[in-house]
Formats: structure tokens, sequence, C-alpha cells
């Protein structure tokens, strides 16, 4: 079973959870959200994050360059889709990774 933790929001609760039996560490990039977390990651925090644990970001309604851009930036294995995306838009992030 794996088990991810989301809405992670500082580099001290990175540290935190990195000694935890997770698989998964979420990532809000939701602009309504109080835990979003875009421009407040601290590039540290990640670098502290053991190889055994996917970085995943999650999106609600975001454009298909806002998505890549941030994947990009902060190196997440997996993407979250939380809105109203249409099955097209959520297989092009599957093909890509194939």
């Amino acid at each position: 079973m794996e088990l991810k933790v989301c809405g992670i929001t500082t580099p001290e609760d990175i540290m935190q959870l990195v000694t935890m039996d997770i698989s998964r560490l979420g990532f809000i990039f939701y602009h309504k959200s109080k835990r979003y977390v875009y421009g407040k990651l601290i590039e540290d925090g990640f670098k502290s994050i053991p190889k055994h644990i996917k970085k995943t970001g999650v999106f609600v309604n975001a454009e298909l360059a806002e998505i890549e851009q941030i994947i990009d930036q902060y190196k997440f294995e997996s993407i979250q889709l939380h809105g109203d995306e249409s099955p097209e838009f959520c297989n092009y992030f599957r093909m890509k990774a194939e």
C-alpha cells in the first residue's frame, strides 16, 4: 500500500515526514488553497527528500503550460489533477510519461 501526505508547506514539514514510512509527498498548486506553495518552496527542503519518496504536484484546473513548467521546475515524479480536466487533458500527461 502506498501512503501520500498532501499539503506540505514548509521545509520543517518535509523534514518530519521523510522520517516516516510514506511513499509520496503532495504539494498543492491551486491558487485558492491556503496550502498553495508556488514560490514558497525552498530548494533545500526538496533536496532532503529521499529518492524512495516520490514528489507529487497537485493541480486544480491549471493550464497545461503551467503544469509543465511546475513539473520541470520542481522535478515532480507524478501529478494529481482535481478539477474539471478532460480525459484528453489527463491522457496528455500519461502519454508524456511513457
